[in-house]
C-alpha cells in the first residue's frame, strides 16, 4: 500500500509544524522515516517512486515536496516507510533542519554525471551531524551516499572509487543506482538503509535502558492480573519516542 502528500512547501501552520509529533500507521510492523537529500535534479523523486510504484518517470517539478507513505516486507517483517522527497534547495534554508530533526536515516544523493551535486555530499553531511547530533554519546545516524544515474556511463564525472571514498570518510554506506533501469537497485538501497537503521536502534538500547524497558514491562504484566502470560520479547524497532 502507498499513499502520497503532497505539497509546494512543508512551513508550520498553526504553531505546529509538518513535521512535528509521531506520525504512525495502524498495525504491527516497523516503522521508517527517511529523508533524501540532494541537488535538484539528481533523481530523489524518481527513485523514491521508482521505489514506492515500481514505475520510472523522467520529469518531476523539482519545486515540489512529498511524503510518500508505503509498507513492503524486509526478511519477512513489515516494514512502514514514510520517505520524504525534498525539493532542491539552499542548504541554508531554515526549514532544512526541520526536516532533518524529522528523518531517523538519511539518503544523500548525487548524480554520476554531474560534479557539483556530488561537490555537496559533505556539505549535507554536515548539516545532519550538526542537526542530529555527532558526539560520542549521540546514536549513529544511518546515512547512505546514493550516486543515480548508472546508466549514463559515457557521461560520468564521478568515478565510483571517489563516491566509495568519500562515504567512507563520512562514516555512510555507499551505492550506485539507475532509477531509470533498475527497481532492484533501488529498492536494495531502502532496504540497506533500513536494515541499518535497525540495527543502530538496536545498539542504543544499553543495559540501563534495557532494564528500565523490562521495568515496565514487568510494571504492566502484574497488572494483567494471574492470567497474564510473561512478556519475553522487547518492543520493536520503531520511529515512535520511547521514554526510557
Amino acid at each position: 500500500m502507498t499513499s502520497l502528500v503532497r505539497h509546494k512547501s512543508l512551513k508550520k501552520s498553526g504553531g505546529s509544524s509538518r513535521y512535528g509529533g509521531q506520525a504512525r500507521y495502524g498495525g504491527s510492523g516497523t516503522h521508517i522515516r527517511v529523508v533524501v537529500l540532494g541537488q535538484g535534479g539528481v533523481g530523489k523523486t524518481a527513485m523514491t517512486v521508482r521505489f514506492v510504484t515500481r514505475r520510472f518517470i523522467c520529469d518531476y517539478d523539482p519545486t515540489l515536496e512529498a511524503i510518500y507513505k508505503h509498507n513492503t516486507y524486509i526478511d519477512g517483517e513489515q516494514v512502514h516507510f514514510e520517505i520524504l522527497d525534498t525539493a532542491g534547495q539552499d542548504l541554508k534554508s531554515p526549514n532544512l533542519e526541520e526536516k532533518i530533526r524529522w528523518g531517523d536515516a538519511f539518503i544523500i544523493a548525487y548524480c554520476i554525471n554531474d560534479q557539483c551535486s556530488f561537490d555537496e555530499i559533505m556539505r549535507f553531511k554536515f548539516l545532519i551531524n550538526h542537526t542530529k547530533g555527532s558526539s560520542a554519546h549521540a546514536p549513529e545516524v544511518p546515512v547512505m551516499v546514493v550516486g543515480n544515474k548508472r546508466d549514463l556511463e559515457l557521461d560520468r564525472m564521478v568515478k565510483t572509487s571517489e563516491g566509495e571514498k568519500i562515504a567512507t570518510a563520512l562514516g555512510c554506506m555507499f551505492l550506485e543506482v539507475s532509477a531509470k533501469e533498475s527497481h532492484e537497485e533501488v529498492r536494495t538501497m531502502f532496504e540497506k538503509l533500513y536494515k541499518r537503521c535497525k540495527a543502530c536502534t538496536a545498539l542504543k538500547l544499553s543495559p540501563t535502558a534495557i532494564r528500565k524497558v523490562m521495568d515496565k514491562v514487568s510494571m504492566f504484566s502484574s497488572g494483567l492480573g494471574n492470567h497474564s502470560r510473561p512478556l519475553n520479547r522487547l518492543p520493536s524497532f520503531a520511529t515512535d519516542s520511547m521514554e526510557i
